[in-house]
């Protein structure tokens, strides 16, 4: 008996895949980032198709079900980069108002490149769990 997880990695694999095009337009400072998302989408990726015997049923959706677990880290961080991005292209405005955005931009960008560093730390600590599971379990 298997749970309805293929939405669930469908949803995941949808959000890795756009924060990863989102960091994509930006300068190389996120390329580490950007491999670990690859790593955690080919982690899901196989996670996904994982087939057990019916002793291990139990054992294996429960590493489905935590391997789902990065999505609410995940959308909690492209919800921080949207807002970001939003500084990029700005409406027509006066000059008082750019240099506002360009502060506003200045301020949040310290602050991605500290959630980009956090979100790497989580992933790498993630992706690692998950390897480490799936080894106790022999699969």
């Amino acid at each position: 008996m298997s749970f309805g997880f293929v939405g669930d990695f469908i949803a995941a694999g949808v959000l890795i895949k756009n924060v990863i095009s989102t960091l994509q337009t930006s300068t190389s400072e996120h390329q580490e980032l950007l491999l670990e998302l690859d790593g955690l989408q080919r982690a899901l990726d196989e996670i996904e198709h994982l087939q057990a015997g019916f002793q291990q049923e139990t054992e294996v959706n429960a590493v489905k079900v935590a391997a789902l677990t990065c999505q609410y880290r995940l959308d909690d961080f492209a919800g921080k980069l949207k807002k970001y991005e939003s500084l990029s292209h700005p409406t027509k405005a006066s000059s008082a108002e750019k240099a506002k955005l360009w502060r506003l931009k200045l301020q949040r960008g310290f602050r991605m490149d500290a959630e980009a560093q956090s979100l790497r730390a989580y992933l790498i600590a993630h992706v690692g769990y998950l390897n480490m599971r799936l080894t106790t379990l022999n699969l």
